[in-house]
C-alpha cells in the first residue's frame, strides 16, 4: 500500500513537472531530471546520499536513522520510480 502511495505521488508531481528543464537539450536527460525531481522528498533524499554522496546503504541508514534494511528498500524502489517515470514519459511523448 505505502508502495502505491509513493508511484501515485510522484506520478502527480511528475504531472506538474512536465515542462520543466527545457535548457536541457537531449529529451532521455530531461526524463531523467523530470523523474529525480519528481521523487517523493525520502526517496529523493536516498537517491541523492547514494548517487550524488556515494554513500552505501548503511551509511544512508545511519544518516536517516533507519535500519540497513529499509535503506536497502529505499533505494531499489527510488531505482524503481525513476524507470517507471522515464518509461511512462517516453510512452507519453514528453
Amino acid at each position: 500500500m505505502i508502495r502505491h502511495l509513493a508511484f501515485l505521488h510522484q506520478h502527480v508531481r511528475e504531472l506538474f513537472l512536465k515542462n520543466c528543464s527545457p535548457n536541457i537539450a537531449d529529451p532521455d536527460l530531461r526524463r531523467l531530471a523530470r523523474a529525480i525531481a519528481s521523487l517523493p522528498d525520502r526517496q529523493h533524499e536516498v537517491f541523492r546520499l547514494a548517487r550524488f554522496e556515494g554513500l552505501r546503504a548503511e551509511a544512508i541508514a545511519y544518516r536517516l536513522s533507519i535500519s540497513e534494511d529499509v535503506a536497502n528498500r529505499e533505494l531499489v524502489l527510488t531505482l524503481q520510480m525513476i524507470g517507471r517515470s522515464v518509461r511512462r514519459q517516453k510512452r507519453k511523448g514528453w
